[in-house]
């Protein structure tokens, strides 16, 4: 039987709050703002940022928005004005895949990925939620488990009622073929 005594620590470390950070932390090297945030790459390098995820109507928008990402790539998913919430599959599983190598780079290396989105969540979140599902499916089995990760973090002023509808939705996507 173990004697009850008290926690002698030598050297006490002293707490440090982490920085505030310019991006929404949403998972492991996964992070994610919008036009509301300007990228600036002393702040993307701080953030260790490796790639740049911009779900955009054009490709040239996103240069546009942002100039100042020095060398950082930027994959530009293209929803070409099309008022639908989500990309086809498999641009998903392109990029899905690249920020899941990027994740198993070590930690001294840049590995952050940054998904930029134009208007906060509607098109971002879906690709959040296939990305979770797939690749952290022990974490997030289902789209609700997702969503409940991502929504509180999120510039999103939208009601119970519209994130229910948000979520049907990107049910009925994953089950589309």
């Amino acid at each position: 039987m173990a004697a009850n005594r008290p926690l002698v620590i030598s050297q006490p470390e002293v707490y440090a709050a982490p920085e505030k950070s310019d991006y929404f932390f949403i998972i492991w090297n996964l992070f994610v703002t919008d036009k509301l945030t300007p990228l600036k790459l002393d702040v993307l390098k701080k953030a260790n940022i490796a790639e740049i995820v911009a779900i955009l109507p054009e490709e040239k928008d996103f240069q546009t928005v942002n100039a100042d990402i020095g060398d950082i790539p930027v994959t530009v998913l293209a929803y070409h004005h099309n008022h639908t919430p989500a990309l086809p599959r498999e641009q998903y599983d392109d990029v899905a895949k690249k920020i899941d190598e990027l994740a198993k780079r070590p930690r001294e290396k840049p590995r952050n990925v940054l998904v930029f989105c134009n208007n906060g969540y509607q098109r971002s979140l879906p690709f959040l939620v296939y990305y979770m599902t797939k690749y952290h499916a022990d974490e997030f089995p289902t789209v609700e488990k997702a969503v409940a990760a991502i929504f509180p973090v999120l510039r999103s002023s939208a009601t119970f009622e519209q994130k229910v509808a948000v979520m049907n939705r990107i049910k009925e996507l994953f089950q589309a073929p």
